[in-house]
């Protein structure tokens, strides 16, 4: 299923990675929102080209999330888990290193989602 375009014209990693046919391109699209989150910050263009033309940022919203971390505990040594951890504790000013440790061992024993 292909998502419309972002008013830029692009479309964002979350939407490639949502028509992903691959954990590959799963993986690759939430890396690819995960560096441009860090790169522009959440209230900027997440296409990439930081041209401005974005109206709001594209991010997945819960229920995306939720179904990629289902898919992501079938296997928590998985790329996708690795991932997704690394999406939920991009520190944007919030968390300090020792809680986000504390955090990931939690999700990865599967007593916290």
């Amino acid at each position: 299923m292909l998502r419309p375009l972002l008013r830029c014209g692009h479309r964002s990693p979350v939407d490639r990675m949502l028509d992903a046919s691959s954990a590959e391109d799963i993986v690759r699209g939430l890396t690819e929102a995960i560096l441009i989150i860090r790169r522009v910050g959440e209230d900027s263009c997440l296409c990439g080209h930081g041209d401005g033309y974005c109206v709001k940022p594209y991010l997945p919203d819960r229920e995306v999330l939720l179904r990629f971390m289902r898919l992501a505990l079938r296997d928590p040594g998985s790329a996708i888990m690795q991932v997704l951890i690394a999406l939920t504790y991009t520190d944007h000013g919030g968390l300090e290193e020792e809680e986000a440790e504390r955090r990931r061992r939690l999700v990865e024993e599967g007593r916290l989602v």
